[in-house]
């Protein structure tokens, strides 16, 4: 499977995030429980992800990269969850709304194990780079200032993600060559 062929699906998924998870029409308000569930399933996402990175990666770095991902986004999901219960804002995961992202699971699972990590560092720069934007976007519409400070920690949490991400993609490039975004 070529990458060129991959990347369109990794960017209809992270399209796909950011409006078919909301579950709000143009005419619906985002409420403190929609973007709870947005992020709920961002990080479900998020750790499917890292966990095919953890498993597949070829490099040590990229195994790393995978598992400390889907253990932080394992826990920030836990700790979201948690509090919205407290808050009474979240009750037990809805089906997965992403539809594309068991085929972006399939089709990253596909990848050549010589292109794997390539695709996969990508794959986690698209997620990371939509959700920290999408963070930014949906942080000032939460009403509860709990869930405006959980939206804030977890803004940052991504932010230092994709910056890991973005550092191993610079070490990992070919001498002189340059890594396509």
């Amino acid at each position: 499977m070529s990458l060129r062929r991959f990347f369109p699906v990794v960017m209809s998924v992270a399209t796909a995030l950011l409006v078919a998870a909301a579950g709000a029409q143009e005419n619906e308000p985002v409420t403190d429980p929609g973007i709870l569930a947005i992020f709920d399933q961002l990080d479900s996402l998020e750790i499917a992800v890292a966990r095919v990175g953890a498993e597949r990666g070829q490099a040590e770095s990229t195994r790393q990269l995978g598992a400390a991902i889907a253990r932080a986004q394992q826990a920030t999901q836990t700790e979201g969850r948690e509090l919205g219960r407290r808050l009474k804002i979240f009750n037990a995961p809805r089906a997965n709304e992403l539809g594309a992202y068991g085929q972006t699971l399939a089709k990253l699972q596909a990848v050549p194990e010589a292109e794997f990590d390539t695709a996969y560092l990508k794959q986690q720069m698209v997620i990371e780079r939509n959700v920290v934007a999408a963070l930014a976007q949906m942080s000032p519409l939460a009403r509860n200032p709990e869930l405006a400070g959980f939206l804030g920690q977890l803004r940052r949490q991504f932010e230092h993600q994709l910056a890991a991400t973005s550092a191993l993609i610079k070490d990992d490039r070919p001498a002189g060559g340059e890594m396509g975004r």
